[in-house]
């Protein structure tokens, strides 16, 4: 059970570096504005690649309902991955500066789905997963020492 919830907090804790390194957006230009948010956008994409991989991977639960939160989480990966891969889309095709100050507004949306994520709610939503992320040192990292939330649900607070 502790190796089932390491390797569903290894996918959270994967994103959660690839945000911690995300390119900055340089608002000098929109121009530049445009590129920095395209890389950054490329930069989650692969972060939530990583994940989904992880999660692939990733086999039944040991658990009733573990399976489920693997799931869950692999859908809403797969959702912020397709908006964010529709947003960049839009950055590229952007021309006019309109159409770019539109893209750039829209941008944001994936990056808020993020900030909103609770993976580790999930884990703890299943008692016996719950108790066994508590000796994952993924999910160790995840959630420090008397915090119950992850850095995924803390971040922009």
């Amino acid at each position: 059970m502790v190796l089932w919830a390491e390797g569903y907090c290894k996918a959270a804790f994967g994103l959660v570096q690839t945000l911690s390194t995300m390119p900055v957006v340089d608002p000098s230009t929109s121009a530049r504005a445009a590129v920095t948010t395209r890389e950054l956008l490329t930069s989650v994409i692969g972060g939530l690649d990583g994940s989904l991989a992880t999660l692939a991977k990733l086999g039944p639960s040991p658990v009733a309902g573990g399976s489920a939160v693997r799931d869950n989480a692999a859908k809403s990966f797969t959702g912020i991955r397709t908006r964010a891969a529709e947003a960049r889309q839009r950055l590229e095709v952007a021309k006019d500066p309109s159409a770019v100050k539109k893209a750039l507004a829209d941008a944001g949306g994936p990056l808020d789905d993020i900030s909103r994520l609770d993976l580790m709610r999930g884990l703890h939503s299943v008692p016996e997963l719950a108790l066994a992320s508590r000796l994952a040192p993924s999910c160790q990292q995840l959630s420090p020492p008397g915090e119950t939330g992850s850095p995924l649900s803390r971040q922009g607070n």
